[in-house]
């Protein structure tokens, strides 16, 4: 049986999957093509979550 993750470990993956991406979308698109939007499509997350998980 695998134990749930704490609220704080789902906080980590998820912010961990959002710097991925944007990783991702800065490598394919570059600076002026990346966008809020299009990371956050990316990881599979609203643009909610990366203001959530970043200071924008």
């Amino acid at each position: 049986m695998r134990k749930r993750l704490t609220q704080k470990e789902r906080k980590e993956i998820t912010r961990k999957l959002l710097l991925e991406s944007a990783v991702e979308i800065f490598a394919k698109f570059g600076f002026h093509g990346a966008s809020v939007d299009k990371i956050a499509d990316h990881a599979g997350f609203s643009k909610g979550a990366v203001y959530g998980h970043f200071s924008i």
